[in-house]
């Protein structure tokens, strides 16, 4: 682990020396080792995305993230670098685990949310809305858009008591 370290400092250097061939050689070879630390995968993923290496940056959060990462930032940067190449289910599930990190920012929870709700996943939209309006009470646009994702779903009283409350 020492040793990982230690490359991955020599990284940054490569990195900030702006030898970027010889930066991603060396990220390309660190990427085959399999080692199981969440933050070394995200130091990697981030050295990428400095590198406009996008591909590259997913593959590395993503390891991130399945070796247990609690980075909340880092679950939002996946998520967005997914839905801006057009994942969007894929973008809006790395949305939630974002706002499930986070755990105190519902704003999270609404961006999630307004993603399921574009792409017609009106339950999921209505769970992830009541998750954010746990945390705060939300402005007069999150409980509208909460009660379409529930008289979308068929939920008539608690849409009308969002409606209500927006």
């Amino acid at each position: 682990q020492d040793d990982l370290a230690l490359q991955l400092a020599q990284l940054e250097t490569l990195v900030l020396q702006e030898r970027e061939e010889a930066a991603v050689a060396l990220m390309e070879a660190l990427c085959s080792v399999p080692f199981r630390e969440p933050r070394y995968w995200g130091f990697l993923g981030d050295l990428y995305l400095d590198l406009e290496h996008y591909e590259q940056t997913i593959y590395c959060y993503k390891e991130a993230i399945q070796h247990a990462s609690q980075d909340a930032d880092l679950a939002y940067r996946l998520a967005r670098l997914i839905l801006d190449r057009g994942e969007v289910f894929d973008g809006a599930q790395h949305l939630e685990k974002a706002a499930r990190l986070a755990s105190v920012e519902p704003r999270l929870w609404e961006m999630a949310a307004d993603t399921w709700l574009g792409i017609g996943e009106v339950e999921r939209a209505a769970q992830a809305y009541s998750r954010a309006l746990k945390l705060d009470d939300g402005t007069p646009e999150v409980w509208f858009r909460r009660g379409i994702s529930l008289s979308v779903n068929e939920q008539k009283q608690e849409s009308i008591r969002a409606f209500e409350k927006a």
